[in-house]
């Protein structure tokens, strides 16, 4: 996967990582709110599938490149437990919030979530530096 990050680029791989979880998101939500049957089900499963690959190309990976390449040497240990905490305490708290949303929200929970994508991907696109090289 380095070779992949060095010849892409973070950035880039970050946006496609987003931006696909976000079609999967979004496709996930159509899977479960039309008339049920076979094509429905099929589309679940391959959104599903989808959002695990594009979290494994682009924010699963990257954000660990990125952030041990943004701060000088003497900051980055700290500066990377920080990023880790925050990591951590972002997946403990949806973890915590998710039965509550899927209870208000239901199967358009999934929604919000690729709200939220968009907007990291807008954040990647405007705010983040290519750090390769």
């Amino acid at each position: 996967q380095v070779v992949l990050v060095e010849r892409a680029g973070r950035r880039r791989l970050l946006l496609i990582g987003l931006l696909g979880m976000m079609g999967s998101a979004l496709s996930l939500t159509l899977a479960l709110n039309v008339q049920p049957g076979p094509l429905p089900r099929w589309l679940a499963v391959l959104s599903l599938v989808s959002f695990v690959g594009f979290f494994a190309v682009g924010p699963g990976p990257i954000p660990w490149f990125v952030g041990a390449e943004l701060f000088p040497p003497e900051p980055r240990p700290p500066a990377m437990a920080a990023a880790a905490t925050v990591n951590w305490a972002a997946n403990f708290g949806v973890a915590l919030a998710f039965p509550a949303l899927q209870r208000s929200l239901g199967s358009w929970v999934f929604l919000l979530f690729g709200g939220f994508l968009a907007a990291f991907a807008l954040f990647t696109f405007l705010l983040l530096p290519e750090t390769q090289g």
